[in-house]
């Protein structure tokens, strides 16, 4: 049985692994009822965008086409949004030419940077290929000069019993020998380090070379996308202002013009509509919001569950003495918000009808309840409460 304290709830190891399976169940079923709203919130979307496209697709050309004859303060208010539409294209342009001018700066440091690598390669070509050359020369006058102390040797062995008499001769042969074989063998392993050393600035090179390569091709693809946008924007400046602007100002008004024909009428539906699409449009994000934050703490939550369930498993098997963990009033609040916005998210219709209040409802008691830093504290408080009560087991 939970005994209440000051602090919170003390229970025991088992109760607190019962607890947190609990809380694990109306998490996963605040989950679910969100879900179902969020899908309804979704169908209901569509069903209104379609609408909301069909007079958006009436009025957009009707308003470019009689923009002149529509009525003054309607006007003002397409001229007041086109005029915003521009300054932030012009601003685009102008962050377009510095973008520009980098990147062709970009392009010429990777023309540059290839063009020094290549030079470096070459220079040291050179130099290598000369050292290769010069200890290939050596290794051919070191053979040359084994064979004349070979030749000498056998000499000084002619004829029968001649290596009594030329014993000084022969020693002086051997010990020639021996010494030029050693140096052969330097000079064999310098050959072999200074081609090595040309395989390594190739590779080098090579690596270089492919990654500036990359950089540049990718420094001449956003260039050349940059330019593009930045000529098309730049000709078209005053025609994309305009058709920004109608486009912006429909789709953000909300109050249609004072006019007696079909367009007065289809603007008067859009602006409805427009509201409409809006509330929708936050009920979605808030609901989005709710069940990205929820489900992250449910999977921490079933995690720490699980590691509950272990340690109660550990008690049982190893007949450990009875604990108990303190469930704070802090943490207890946390875990009574998912079956309170469950209980609030049953009822479909309510949210599908007020979008914004359901919006208001979620992120009360989630978004703006758990911040990151409370999420923080509720994890390490259940976790101190356990290490706190395991350490009796020492």
């Amino acid at each position: 049985m939970a005994v209440q304290n000051g602090q919170g709830y003390v229970l025991t190891l088992r109760e607190f692994d019962r607890y947190l399976k609990d809380k694990n169940r109306e998490l996963d079923q605040c989950v679910s009822e969100v879900s179902e709203v969020q899908e309804r919130l979704r169908a209901e979307f569509q069903r209104e965008l379609e609408a909301w496209q069909g007079l958006f697709g009436y009025c957009y050309p009707q308003v470019v086409t009689r923009r002149p004859e529509l009525p003054a303060d309607f006007g003002a208010y397409l001229d007041r949004i086109e005029a915003e539409e521009r300054a932030k294209l012009e601003g685009e342009v102008a962050e377009l030419s510095e973008q520009l001018a980098a990147g062709r700066e970009a392009i010429d440091r990777g023309t540059l940077s290839a063009q020094e690598a290549t030079r470096a390669l070459r220079a040291a070509n050179p130099g290598l290929d000369a050292q290769e050359e010069a200890l290939k020369r050596t290794i051919v006058r070191l053979q040359d000069e084994y064979t004349e102390a070979y030749q000498t040797l056998q000499e000084a062995r002619q004829p029968l019993f001649g290596w009594l008499a030329n014993a000084s001769a022969i020693r002086k042969a051997r010990r020639s020998q021996a010494e030029i074989k050693k140096k052969q063998a330097e000079a064999i392993a310098k050959l072999r380090q200074v081609r090595q050393n040309w395989l390594t600035a190739v590779q080098e090179t090579s690596e270089t070379q492919s990654k500036l390569r990359e950089q540049w091709q990718q420094a001449t693809i956003d260039t050349a996308e940059r330019q593009a946008r930045y000529d098309y924007v730049r000709n078209n400046l005053a025609e994309l202002a305009a058709q920004q602007g109608v486009q912006r100002a429909l789709s953000e008004m909300t109050d249609g013009p004072s006019m007696d024909d079909e367009l007065g009428s289809k603007l008067g539906e859009l602006a409805e509509h427009n509201a409409i699409r809006a509330r929708f449009e936050e009920g979605l994000a808030a609901t989005s919001e709710c069940l990205g934050l929820v489900r992250g703490i449910g999977t921490g939550l079933a995690k720490f569950s699980e590691s509950v369930s272990q340690v109660l498993g550990e008690q049982k098997r190893y007949g450990l003495k009875e604990i108990q963990i303190v469930v704070t009033k802090e943490v207890a609040a946390v875990n009574q918000t998912w079956a309170a916005l469950a209980e609030k998210a049953t009822d479909e219709e309510r949210a599908v009808g007020s979008p914004l209040e359901f919006a208001r409802i979620a992120r009360t008691y989630v978004n703006e309840r758990l911040t990151p830093q409370a999420i923080e504290r509720f994890f390490e408080t259940m976790g101190d409460a356990l290490n706190l009560a395991t350490k009796t087991w020492n």
